[in-house]
């Protein structure tokens, strides 16, 4: 009777297979994370670079009064306090660059796990498949030899009940045939 392949690891396989499903997502999640705050962090520099451009080019450009010298100064603390918020959005996204470098390491960990259970389980199976084929084979070897052993027995019909055989009568024949009567009590002596 063929049986059907039972990977004793199977729980903790497909527990594996959830544990990398939430690396992955949680991977995924966290690479977004981090292409967003460099996004945020792309634009402020390009508007940091280009409001400085235009306060250099008012800086170089005509005489100020005393009123336009103030709202340069003011333009230049907010320009400071622009930079300084790059600043700490370049910390943002090396943290995100981080915690995604972690997340990836954890989901690779993950996947060499799951990718191992799933070895094991192919060499189970393949084990499996090779043992159902011994059985197979060893099945039809053994009903080739019954055939061949029902083949070569004589039938009871070619035996004459006067044979003239040297070695006696259809009983004797029997005990005589290397294979054992199917009839013949086996604790017999021959």
């Amino acid at each position: 009777m063929k049986r059907r392949f039972d990977f004793r690891l199977q729980r903790v396989l497909a527990l594996r297979e959830l544990e990398e499903k939430g690396a992955r997502i949680a991977l995924g999640e966290g690479e977004v994370a981090t292409r967003e705050a460099e996004e945020v962090r792309a634009d402020a520099r390009s508007t940091l670079h280009s409001e400085r451009t235009l306060l250099g080019e008012r800086l170089g450009n005509a005489p100020m009064g005393p009123a336009e010298l103030k709202h340069l100064v003011r333009s230049q603390a907010a320009l400071d306090l622009r930079g300084h918020h790059l600043r700490g959005l370049g910390e943002m996204v090396k943290t995100r660059r981080e915690r995604a470098d972690r997340l990836a390491s954890a989901w690779r960990e993950r996947e060499a796990a799951r990718r191992g259970l799933d070895e094991l389980r192919g060499r189970g199976l393949s084990e499996h498949r090779r043992e159902i084929e011994r059985d197979d084979a060893k099945e039809m070897d053994e009903g080739a030899q019954r055939r061949a052993i029902d083949h070569a027995r004589p039938k009871h019909d070619q035996i004459p009940e006067n044979a003239s055989d040297p070695g006696g009568s259809r009983a004797d024949l029997w005990r005589r045939c290397p294979v054992q009567h199917p009839h013949q009590d086996p604790h017999q002596n021959r």
